[in-house]
């Protein structure tokens, strides 16, 4: 399906996509969303993945390349009120099928588990059970940036001069560091240094020093999360999620991935098969 257009009061490009699989084992979605940098494209391996397994899935995308002279501004409460928009929209459309469908669970990539956290404490009502692939720890990406200055100094300060948070990821080899590990088939890397796109530099601060320039995330109290994470992971490491275990406790499971921050592409289907068993759990479980 090609994506439909979201209207929004945001200044973001929303969109959202639904691809159904021909042999679905339930009337419930998976509903996805990208990370800083990332699109629609590369989630496609694992949407197509999710497919194989009977799981219909729907994809929210936020973009800002076509926001003007102002798409540097925009901060994380413009994706906020864009995924809330785009959640609204799909559970219309969803009600509206001849053979309706519904929300089951969330599965949020890196910066979009900021975003999702944000939302489901500001409207607790769109809460669903929700997978955390790599999600910007509870403390902020500070630790992130200190990595990243340190191993690329004049680069980081270029990007920070010039507010171009792509301009860190613009070749294969960068992307292979930030986001992939040395295992990646070269190709993978490629189409996903491809793939990448513009992202605001206000959100990119917001997201590094989250403590102070964000709200503190309180999780529902009936959220279940399943949180994916690689030990190989150059943006965030395991140990920067205890904060997350602490506060999710017994509502937390935790399973650790092959690949790196992008674990879900080029390892598309080990992720999906840990979606699906999260899902076939939790998909149909009220909140309340």
């Amino acid at each position: 399906m090609e994506p439909v257009p979201v209207e929004t009061s945001s200044k973001l490009r929303v969109s959202y996509s639904l691809h159904l699989a021909a042999e679905p084992i339930s009337p419930y979605v998976v509903v996805l969303h990208h990370g800083i940098l990332h699109t629609r494209a590369t989630f496609l391996d694992l949407i197509a993945a999710l497919n194989q397994l009977g799981i219909h899935a729907v994809m929210i995308e936020q973009q800002s390349q076509d926001a003007g002279f102002w798409r540097n501004c925009i901060g994380l409460g413009a994706y906020v009120d864009g995924m809330k928009d785009a959640i609204l929209a799909i559970k219309t459309a969803l009600a509206a099928r001849d053979e309706p469908l519904q929300i089951g669970i969330y599965a949020v990539h890196s910066m979009g588990g900021e975003i999702w956290e944000e939302t489901q404490q500001k409207y607790p009502e769109l809460c669903r059970p929700t997978v955390l692939m790599a999600p910007i720890p509870l403390s902020g990406a500070f630790f992130c940036s200190v990595r990243i200055l340190w191993a690329h100094p004049l680069g980081f300060l270029k990007a920070c001069v010039t507010q171009s948070v792509h301009s860190l990821a613009k070749t294969p080899k960068q992307v292979r560091e930030l986001f992939f590990d040395q295992t990646a088939d070269e190709e993978v890397v490629r189409r996903t240094a491809g793939q990448l796109t513009h992202s605001p530099f206000w959100a990119y601060l917001q997201l590094t020093l989250r403590c102070c320039l964000r709200p503190r995330i309180t999780p529902h109290d009936k959220t279940k999360v399943l949180l994916l994470h690689s030990e190989t992971d150059f943006l965030f490491h395991p140990h920067e999620y205890e904060a997350a275990r602490q506060r999710y406790g017994d509502r937390l499971e935790e399973q650790n991935m092959e690949g790196a921050h992008d674990f879900f592409i080029g390892n598309a289907a080990p992720a999906a098969a840990a979606i699906c068993e999260f899902f076939v759990e939790f998909k149909d479980r009220p909140m309340d």
